[in-house]
C-alpha cells in the first residue's frame, strides 16, 4: 500500500487530529472513554486492595497492642489495689489514732488500758503498774477498784511521767507489758500492713 502525497487546504484549524501513516489504526472517542474507565477502575481496584491490605495490617497491630495494655493492666492491677488498701488502713489508722488522742482521759479509759495489761498477766500475782502521774492521781480521786490495799505489797501502782496518759506500764519480775497508746496503735499498724 503507498502513501500519496498531496497538499490539502484547510480553511478551519484543525483540532484533536492525529497524523496517521497508514499502519496505525484510530481510536473512536467512545473506545478512549471506555479505556480510561477501565484504566481508572482498575486504578481504584487497586487501591481498595491496597487499603484494604493496610487496614488489616494495622487492625493486626492494633489488636497486638491492645493485647499488650490489657496484659500490662492485669499485671498492675494486683498492685494497685495492694497499695490503695494499705493507704486506706494507714489513712483509717490515723484517723483513729486522732480521734483517740483527742478523748478526755477518764477514770474508764485508764481503767480499761490497766485491764487489757492485766489480762496478759498468766498466773503473776506480783506486778507494778506505772502510770502517768496525772492519770494515778484521777483514779485515787475517783477511789478505782484497781488501786490496791494500803497493806498489799504484791501489787503496786507507781507514777511514771514517762508513760504517756490514758496508757500504762506493768512490770513483773519475768517481764514488761506495754499497755500505752503508742505501742497499741503500733502494734495494730504493723498487723494491719503486714
Amino acid at each position: 500500500m503507498s502513501c500519496s502525497r498531496h497538499k490539502v487546504r484547510l480553511t478551519h484549524t484543525l483540532r484533536d487530529v492525529r497524523a496517521r501513516n497508514g499502519c496505525e489504526s484510530l481510536i473512536s472517542e467512545a473506545q478512549l472513554e471506555k479505556m480510561l474507565e477501565e484504566k481508572f477502575h482498575s486504578g481504584v481496584e487497586t487501591g481498595q486492595k491496597a487499603l484494604r491490605e493496610q487496614l488489616l495490617q494495622q487492625r493486626t497491630e492494633l489488636l497486638h497492642i491492645q493485647g499488650g495494655v490489657l496484659k500490662a493492666l492485669q499485671n498492675t492491677l494486683p498492685t494497685v489495689i495492694q497499695d490503695c488498701e494499705k493507704a486506706l488502713v494507714a489513712l483509717a489508722l490515723e484517723t483513729a489514732e486522732r480521734v483517740v488522742g483527742s478523748l478526755p482521759i477518764s477514770p474508764e479509759v485508764i481503767a480499761s488500758a490497766i485491764r487489757d495489761a492485766l489480762d496478759e498477766l498468766k498466773g503473776t500475782t506480783e506486778y507494778t503498774v506505772r502510770l502517768h502521774p496525772e492519770d494515778l492521781e484521777l483514779l485515787k480521786r475517783n477511789q478505782s477498784g484497781l488501786l490496791p490495799a494500803l497493806d498489799n505489797k504484791e501489787i503496786q501502782f507507781a507514777a511514771d511521767a514517762s508513760i504517756s496518759r490514758g496508757g500504762c506500764l506493768v512490770q513483773t519480775r519475768f517481764g514488761t507489758i506495754d499497755a500505752s497508746r503508742e505501742t497499741k496503735f503500733t502494734r495494730v499498724r504493723e498487723g494491719a500492713l503486714c
